[in-house]
């Protein structure tokens, strides 16, 4: 196994990044498709907003940045192994991670049941914040 050279990782990129992925996931769920996407998970307003009024708000945003700190992370290792140090190698590396979370979360959209436009929303966000991402670790080395 490949050991992480830790002392390559730029940790304000990875929060940066992780931060520019939950603002960019906010506007898109929320001011952008939060009703499409609520229509295409097959929920009506009574039940989102049943679903909201039981969301913990520390647990949900913190669980959040969590995630995205921890795909900022894999994205720096993966830069510095691959020695990317650009701008354009960082969005490069980034669409082909965005590729690979949209292969995995094809598979579980089709054992969802969902329509595709569920599918096709959070992909869209992904391949939009990811590459972001990438941009940020890349060009920040």
């Amino acid at each position: 196994m490949p050991t992480i050279e830790w002392n390559q990782i730029n940790w304000l990129a990875v929060i940066a990044a992780a931060l520019a992925a939950f603002v960019i996931a906010g506007i898109w769920y929320s001011a952008l498709f939060a009703t499409a996407w609520t229509k295409a998970q097959g929920w009506t307003d009574d039940q989102a907003a049943a679903i909201k009024a039981r969301m913990v708000p520390a647990k949900f945003f913190g669980g959040m940045i969590a995630s995205y700190l921890v795909l900022a992370f894999a994205i720096a290792v993966l830069a510095s192994k691959f020695q990317i140090e650009t701008l354009g190698g960082g969005v490069g590396l980034g669409l082909f991670v965005w590729l690979a979370i949209a292969a995995v979360t094809m598979t579980h959209h089709l054992a969802s049941g969902r329509v595709i436009a569920a599918y096709l929303i959070d992909a869209a966000c992904e391949l939009i914040y990811v590459p972001v991402m990438g941009l940020i670790i890349g060009a920040w080395r």
